[in-house]
């Protein structure tokens, strides 16, 4: 895997500039806040920590970070929180070794694994599961079954200016829609058009094909103009509608944190970010496009309300074909360490599930 924000990164300190009591200092400041939500102090960190030097020289190496811009000073405190780039600092230093416990990553894909074998089901269950598992809420995306690469399609006449479309995808699930005419055709004829379009589109997401594509398509088949025509823009219309298929859990176990609980006014906006649904889809989107895992700390998810979150993603696919993303989105103060190798073994295992389908 890949892990990458697709956004300008902030390097850690140097060798030069940062030595390894301040990277330890700020590993332990970054950790101690994830874990109390509370301002760290010099005292504290030595108290928890054991630092065999005086609380004089753990104040004068904070300061250091904070002028480097890894910590921000609290004015009601003498503790410090992380900044975003401390914050980015911590996770690009430690990202690797965090694992998930074999026990766990086993008894996750017993549970994935006895899910009904309905896509979107395993999706939303698998989404429910890891809510279950954290204090954040976790939004995933499917595609529209019409956008996944197509196994078959055929046109069914259901009245005199009425026909019935189903699709079949690559992991075998169907769709059905009606699509209203006004040209008069026989069975003969849909079944004419179902076969040329099986022959031209069979393992091909619609939402790969352009206009231009289909206008051959079209021309071959110059008879069928009008109703290919309304075919293709219903299609890709449906195929497009992602937000209609996000999946959110947890947020109201999540807006109960001090982060949220604290700053109603805040929490608001957040709630209101997810039930617009399009930014977090369009978040989604980009990485199953690019393939790419993600962990992305406030303003990285380049949406104003979301500046105090993070989002932690991955997408899923069957073989090489993305299919969608399972992301836990939380505060800034989330537990990386935990979430990041969950978000990632819960994607794995349901590619590994689709892709032997």
């Amino acid at each position: 895997y890949t892990i990458s924000t697709l956004v300008h990164r902030v390097p850690i300190l140097s060798r030069k500039t940062m030595e390894k009591r301040q990277e330890t200092i700020l590993k332990n400041t970054v950790r101690d806040y994830i874990d109390t939500a509370e301002p760290v102090s010099s005292g504290s960190l030595i108290k928890k920590h054991n630092f065999k030097v005086s609380s004089a020289t753990i104040r004068h190496e904070l300061s250091l970070l904070e002028k480097e811009g890894y910590l921000a000073h609290m004015h009601t405190s003498s503790g410090r929180i992380p900044t975003d780039k401390g914050y980015r600092a911590y996770v690009d230093a430690l990202t690797k070794s965090w694992k998930l416990p074999e026990v766990q990553s086993e008894k996750l894909k017993k549970q994935i694994q006895a899910i009904d074998h309905n896509m979107q089901n395993v999706l939303n269950q698998a989404a429910l599961i890891t809510s279950a598992l954290t204090d954040c809420a976790v939004v995933a995306l499917s595609p529209e079954i019409i956008g996944e690469a197509l196994k078959l399609i055929r046109l069914i006449l259901l009245d005199l200016d009425k026909i019935l479309i189903v699709t079949l995808n690559a992991l075998g699930n169907n769709k059905e829609f009606v699509l209203n005419i006004k040209d008069k055709v026989s069975q003969e004829d849909l079944n004419k058009i179902s076969n040329f379009l099986n022959e031209k589109l069979k393992g091909r997401p619609v939402l790969s094909i352009d206009e231009t594509e289909f206008d051959k398509i079209i021309k071959s088949l110059p008879k069928y103009q009008t109703i290919l025509n309304k075919l293709y823009k219903e299609i890709k219309k449906r195929a497009q509608d992602l937000e209609s298929n996000l999946i959110t859990h947890g947020l109201s176990k999540m807006i109960q944190l001090p982060d949220f609980n604290n700053n109603i006014e805040y929490a608001r906006k957040v709630m209101g970010i997810l039930e617009e649904r399009k930014g977090i889809c369009d978040i989604l989107c980009e990485y199953i496009r690019s393939d790419k895992e993600a962990i992305l700390i406030g303003e990285e998810t380049k949406i104003k309300n979301l500046n105090d979150c993070s989002l932690v993603l991955s997408p899923y696919k069957s073989k090489e074909t993305p299919l969608g993303a399972l992301a836990v989105l939380g505060p800034k103060r989330m537990a990386y360490r935990y979430i990041v190798p969950l978000v990632k073994n819960v994607a794995h295992i349901m590619s590994n599930l689709v892709g032997r389908r």
